[in-house]
């Protein structure tokens, strides 16, 4: 894989917010998350905002008492950023649809199972 450069290393930080004087990324983890995804910007993205969210969890409050949770901006900026991303790049997980599926479940007979796309 490509070893990132400096120049790239700092523009996935900035894009992802990760601009602390200390990265909470550090250099070792972000290149082995680029490498992950085989050198696809969009994907390292999704999987460095990952990174984020899993460590910005622990900012979150929660109250045992009354099951209040408090949640956090830094907490839910990063989740709207790790939405775009997973959109830009194609790992959104929806669902996936079809019209019609016709199953013939036995040759030799007139039966067929129908389904037109209705649950």
């Amino acid at each position: 894989m490509t070893t990132l450069t400096s120049a790239q290393k700092a523009r996935f930080r900035a894009q992802c917010g990760d601009t602390n004087t200390t990265p909470k990324i550090d250099d070792t983890t972000l290149q082995s998350l680029y490498d992950s995804a085989a050198s696809d910007e969009p994907t390292t993205m999704v999987y460095l905002l990952r990174w984020l969210v899993g460590l910005a969890v622990d900012e979150i409050q929660f109250s045992q008492g009354d099951q209040q949770k408090s949640g956090n901006q830094h907490y839910e900026q990063l989740e709207r950023l790790l939405a775009y991303w997973e959109n830009k790049a194609g790992m959104t997980g929806g669902l996936m649809t079809i019209g019609r599926m016709t199953l013939e479940l036995d040759a030799d007979s007139d039966n067929q199972s129908q389904w037109d796309g209705t649950t």
